[in-house]
């Protein structure tokens, strides 16, 4: 080597990966005495060439700790040869310390972060990844996580992600599993879920019929997360297909041990997509688990089931629409009565249902046509009244006393008619005997598809009821 050109190093750690997460603990040793050696990609500049060539040879001191030094800008990759790694230790997949299968998100490594495992595991050998030296550089991201499989218990975990079409957070017969969905298992040392302490073990993908099951388990704390859940579907709430607000029996999901039914909550404000959504923490113990859940083994718990569902369009439901002249004062409109035109209809949304209180909005404010018809449309289920503001002033509500009457008591005064149609619907809001001015409405309770069908038309969604004489 040049001695006026810098030289460099690559380095430097081989420690126990007790819980196989893939990434140094401040808990975890590093293991000595191991055999490192240094090879060089050669003239071709690819790993596993015929060029390859091993330049050194060291073992790990006390710490797991090693260094190669003095070298010269080129391609390197470093390799563990087996020697000294205690029988039964494999390099780190990431999967926790169940993991028998030795595959994970650092197996094969593709890591290039610092006290993150960089080795993949070749036969007897591991081996990392080339390294590109730059001149003048020390390199101690080089590092080899290695764990000893712990032995499978018997516990499983699982076991059904489904279509849950009616959105009731309940399993039906008719409904069917969602496939190809990513579960991902967890487990928590502090059964707090969401701590530095919970690590990703498996990950799977729910089959044909929306089954998964994660098996080998050691009893301890758990949960898992649907990870690419697509964005149209969402959390099953309990509360139906036309609810958007993300909200409801089942969201946020409190459901433990209880067999098709939506153990899911999603991880995003209220109201938003899928994505990510997360089951409740499950403590498995052996001998311990559910038998009323498909099967009578008590060491597996197939009750983390999810349901998802595709929130559908809501229905705008339309609340209208007559003021007209009451010519007998029967409270109902007769033929040759007309229609009253422009008067201030004003529409107020209520959260309690109760009239007057501070929860009251007006949301909208029309007025009459030429024969006194008005639609208030594009409204959501919920809790309304409607206001006549400016009535005339030699005009009453109807109280279906007969044209005579003068006491403003009757029949319709105050009104009760409620979805009954070409009936007096408006109450005086003012003393007995005065003029109009302003009359009101009852309490409109809106549900989708629950309105009259014998308001003048065959939609369940409109009410045309509201009329005032």
């Amino acid at each position: 080597v040049n001695s006026c050109v810098p030289t460099s190093s690559l380095g430097n750690l081989v420690w126990n990966d007790a819980n196989n997460d893939g990434i140094k603990q401040a808990t975890e040793t590093g293991l000595g005495n191991v055999t490192v050696q240094l090879w060089t990609v050669g003239a071709d500049g690819v790993k596993g060439g015929t060029d390859d060539a091993v330049l050194a040879t060291q073992s790990t001191d006390n710490n797991g700790n090693y260094l190669f030094t003095g070298l010269a800008a080129g391609t390197y990759f470093v390799k563990l040869t087996g020697a000294g790694i205690a029988s039964g230790m494999v390099s780190s997949t990431g999967g926790g310390a169940f993991d028998n299968s030795g595959t994970g998100a650092f197996e094969p490594s593709n890591s290039t972060t610092d006290n993150n495992d960089h080795g993949s595991q070749m036969g007897a050998m591991v081996m990392s990844n080339a390294v590109v030296l730059p001149s003048g550089t020390v390199d101690t991201t080089v590092d080899f996580g290695l764990y000893t499989p712990s032995v499978l218990q018997t516990l499983s975990l699982g076991n059904l992600v489904w279509l849950d079409e009616n959105n009731n957070g309940i399993k039906d017969a008719t409904e069917n599993g969602v496939p190809e969905i990513e579960v991902i298992l967890y487990s928590s040392l502090n059964g707090i879920k969401g701590d530095a302490d919970d690590v990703a073990l498996d990950t799977l993908l729910t089959d044909s019929n929306g089954n998964y099951l994660f098996s080998g388990l050691a009893a301890g704390n758990y949960f898992i997360k649907l990870n690419n859940v697509p964005a149209a579907f969402k959390s099953s709430t309990g509360d139906g297909p036309l609810d958007n607000d993300g909200a409801g029996a089942f969201e946020p999901s409190t459901v433990v041990d209880q067999d098709e039914k939506d153990n899911g909550t999603a991880m995003l404000p209220s109201g938003a997509g899928g994505t990510m959504i997360m089951s409740q923490l499950v403590v498995l113990t052996i001998g311990g688990e559910p038998i009323t859940d498909g099967d009578t083994d008590p060491n597996t718990n197939l009750t983390v089931d999810f349901g998802l569902y595709v929130p559908q369009d809501t229905p705008t439901l339309s609340l209208g629409n007559l003021v007209w002249v009451d010519t007998n004062n029967d409270g109902v409109l007769n033929n040759g009565e007309i229609g009253l035109p422009n008067i201030d209809v004003v529409l107020y949304k209520s959260t309690d249902g109760i009239k007057g209180n501070a929860d009251d909005v007006a949301i909208d404010s029309i007025t009459t046509d030429g024969n006194g018809n008005y639609l208030f449309a594009d409204l959501k289920a919920g809790n309304y009244w409607v206001k006549l503001k400016n009535v005339p002033s030699d005009m009453r509500s109807s109280t279906g006393g007969g044209p005579a009457d003068t006491g403003s008591i009757g029949t319709y005064e105050p009104s009760t008619a409620g979805d009954n149609d070409d009936i007096d619907h408006g109450t005086s809001m003012l003393p007995s005997g005065a003029g109009g001015a302003m009359v009101m409405s009852q309490m409109i309770v809106m549900t989708v598809g629950g309105e009259s069908t014998n308001d003048g038309d065959l939609d369940p969604n409109t009410n045309l009821t509201i009329d005032f004489g």
